[in-house]
């Protein structure tokens, strides 16, 4: 099937009452054959060097409506589709995420008879020089709201399958959710027995009551930030278990519930835990090229500690405390994107300097403490730096001539370790002024490198 030319961009007429009510293959069906289409239609007509990525790696506009336009453009590892043969002669097609040779036979009796391998289009975007490839992603969004219609390039309406609250223990499972708005959407005890991928939609104010796992979120957001109050996500009363949320605006609330087997991974990440735990996730900064990106970052590890910290997770909070001072630091070498707001507002020329100049030496103290100990998160660096201090020291008693061990290594490396241990036994003394004095310095760096690791250590059980 040929996709046409599509220029009007609106979503097709149907309520969202009307597609729910439609079993899983209806409601794709559905998609395919009114929804899909405008879609392909817009991309091919609106992203930069989309024609020749599809020509590159001879993809079919078949093949987009029968497995959606999503999964093609999701920046990932390459799509392996396979035609396969079932032990009743019957073909199909499958996009499968592991490797399998021509004539293997797979799950259920299936026998692959062909193979395709396609780079994702932002994947392939990464080497082609035709493609502005930041400025297609970065506008790549739903960036726009008129009422309650969700846009992408403030002209792809999707269609509205939100505002209702669905029949309890409904079946979500199967149907196709990229590209829609789900916005203001309540669930209660709704079940799945397939992966939810929520790609490329909307799902402002999701209300989920009750058990839901296996959920792929990428590029949705799901909270929205208005003049006079902020929309969020809700969770209540459930385990909401292996969640994957890649690139999105979340902000939700979770009350008398489980959150369990996270995997989030960007840098818009706000919640707030009610009677709430939080078990076994990860949470990673995003990939994102831009400038503010460590700034970014810094703020996301910042919440995240906090988080945990409320929860009592310090050991949690000790490690993303350390990331938030690691892409602090970073972001730090560059006080443009760092300071924006204050270098904006600042006329002086003068004055601006001095806030490039703090924060150079912000980023130098920063650098520092982490070379050191790691912001106090890694104090097992400290006793790198307690042999480096007593060997050198060691070596400098031993070579010097004028030095009461010299040439005798035993003695130096004793020397040297009672000294920086301020031990200082009195059995051997240095007359040389300059190893006076640096045996006092010996001592003095003795001294503050084991406070350090106490700490270091103590600093484990704080309040973040």
């Amino acid at each position: 099937m040929e996709i046409m030319e599509i220029e009007n961009t609106n979503a097709p007429v149907i309520t969202a009452n009307q597609l729910w009510s439609l079993t899983p293959d209806d409601f794709n069906s559905w998609r395919r054959e009114h929804d899909y289409p405008r879609i392909i239609a817009f991309l091919k007509e609106n992203m930069a060097c989309f024609q020749e990525w599809i020509e590159e790696q001879n993809i079919t506009d078949d093949e987009f409506l029968e497995f959606g336009p999503a999964v093609f453009l999701k920046e990932d590892k390459n799509i392996k589709i396979y035609d396969l043969e079932g032990i009743d002669g019957l073909a199909e097609r499958e996009i499968r995420p592991f490797e399998h040779s021509i004539g293997e036979t797979i799950f259920h009796q299936k026998k692959v008879i062909d193979k395709k391998i396609i780079i994702p289009y932002f994947e392939w975007a990464k080497s082609s020089k035709q493609c502005i490839e930041s400025r297609v992603r970065e506008e790549f969004s739903i960036n726009i709201r008129r009422g309650r219609s969700a846009l992408i390039f403030r002209k792809l309406e999707l269609v509205d399958a939100g505002n209702i609250k669905l029949p309890k223990n409904y079946r979500l499972g199967g149907r196709n959710l990229e590209f829609l708005n789900l916005d203001d959407l309540t669930l209660e005890e709704a079940f799945s027995n397939t992966e939810l991928k929520l790609w490329y939609s909307s799902a402002i104010n999701l209300t989920v009551i009750g058990d839901l796992a296996f959920v792929d979120a990428y590029k949705t957001p799901f909270t929205e930030v208005m003049a006079t109050r902020t929309r969020s996500m809700k969770l209540v009363t459930g385990n909401f278990q292996s969640w994957r949320i890649k690139d999105c605006e979340v902000n939700f609330k979770s009350t008398n519930s489980s959150i369990h087997l996270w995997e989030v991974e960007g840098n818009q990440f706000q919640c707030t835990l009610e009677h709430s735990d939080l078990k076994d996730c990860q949470f990673k900064e995003g990939s994102s090229k831009l400038a503010t990106a460590n700034k970014g970052a810094n703020q996301f590890h910042r919440t995240i500690k906090r988080i945990y910290s409320k929860i009592g997770e310090h050991s949690k909070a000790g490690e993303h405390f350390y990331k938030e001072k690691y892409f602090e630091q970073k972001s730090l070498m560059n006080p443009k994107h760092h300071n924006w707001n204050e270098i904006q507002k600042e006329k002086n020329i003068l004055r601006k300097g001095f806030i490039y100049l703090f924060s150079y030496i912000s980023f130098l103290k920063l650098a520092f403490q982490n070379l050191l100990w790691g912001f106090g998160e890694k104090p097992g660096r400290v006793f790198g730096w307690a042999i480096f201090v007593i060997i050198s020291s060691a070596l400098i008693y031993y070579y010097n001539p004028c030095s009461a061990t010299y040439s005798d290594g035993i003695n130096s490396i004793y020397f040297s370790l009672v000294t920086f241990t301020t031990l200082g036994y009195g059995e051997i003394t240095q007359n040389d002024t300059f190893l006076k004095v640096y045996a006092s310095i010996e001592a003095l760096l003795g001294l503050t490198i084991m406070a350090l690791v106490v700490a270091g250590f103590s600093s484990k059980s704080k309040d973040y």
